[in-house]
C-alpha cells in the first residue's frame, strides 16, 4: 500500500507545483502580449515605460548598443521610436512567447519574438530576452534586450 501512496503523493505534488507556475506564467505573458502590444499599438511611450521597474533597463542592439536606464529614459527612447505614428498608421504587432523560466517565485527569464511595423514602413522581427520581477502585485520588466532577426 505504501508503495502506491508515495508515487501518487509525488505526482500530486508535481501537478500542484505546475499549477502554481501556470498562473504567473500567464500573467507574465500578458505583460508582453496584451500590455506591451497594446501600448505599442496606441503609440503610448509612457504606457510602455510603466511596464518596467523604476530602475529598469532597455537595450536595443538594433543599429547601436545603447542601454537606456530608468523609466524616464525608456519613455524617451519609445517617444523617439514611436514619433509621428498614430493609431491610423495601421500599426501591427504580434508577440510570441517562446519560454518563461522561473528563477524564483518573483523572478523569471522570458524569451519572445516580436513581429511589428506599419503598412508604410514594413514589418520587422526582433528577438527579446527579458528578466521580469514581481515586486508587488504586478509583474514588471527589470531588463530587456532586443536584437533584429534576419528573414
Amino acid at each position: 500500500m505504501r508503495t502506491l501512496v508515495i508515487p501518487l503523493l509525488l505526482q500530486l505534488l508535481f501537478v500542484a507545483v505546475g499549477f502554481t507556475q501556470a498562473q504567473p506564467a500567464n500573467e507574465i505573458a500578458n505583460v508582453f502580449t496584451k500590455e506591451f502590444a497594446g501600448s505599442w499599438r496606441a503609440s503610448d511611450p509612457i504606457g510602455l515605460a510603466t511596464l518596467w521597474t523604476e530602475d529598469g533597463e532597455w537595450m536595443s542592439m538594433v543599429g547601436s548598443r545603447t542601454i537606456y536606464k530608468g523609466r524616464p529614459s525608456i519613455a524617451e527612447v519609445w517617444e523617439v521610436g514611436l514619433h509621428g505614428r498614430t493609431t491610423t498608421d495601421q500599426l501591427k504587432i504580434e508577440v510570441e512567447i517562446d519560454q518563461v523560466i522561473f528563477l524564483s517565485p518573483t523572478i523569471a527569464h522570458v524569451d519572445l519574438v516580436m513581429t511589428f511595423g506599419t503598412v508604410a514602413s514594413g514589418i520587422m522581427r526582433e528577438a527579446m530576452t527579458a528578466i521580469v520581477v514581481k515586486p508587488a502585485v504586478r509583474w514588471k520588466i527589470r531588463t530587456a534586450r532586443v536584437a533584429r532577426l534576419q528573414d
